[in-house]
């Protein structure tokens, strides 16, 4: 998730500067300084991802399911 945010953050950033740049109106640039800002807070408060995956082996769903109990018991219905 931090890395979406930190691509998020420099998205706005370029927006924001680009938008001073090009002498938006007052309104605008503050709309993108607050989006901006409340990026930066997210991605400041978002913790480092401690999960790493290794791809050595290929993930299988299945590996710890297991069915207890199963027996060979047939339901049957009466013919009409």
């Amino acid at each position: 998730m931090k890395s979406y945010l930190s691509n998020a953050v420099e998205a706005a950033g370029v927006a924001l500067i680009t938008g001073i740049e090009e002498r938006r109106d007052i309104g605008f640039l503050g709309d993108l300084w607050r989006h901006y800002t409340g990026l930066r807070t997210m991605y400041n408060s978002e913790p480092e991802s401690d999960i790493s995956f290794s791809n050595s082996e290929p993930w299988d769903p299945d590996y710890n399911i297991s069915i207890p109990n199963m027996s060979d018991d047939v339901i049957q219905f009466p013919s009409t």
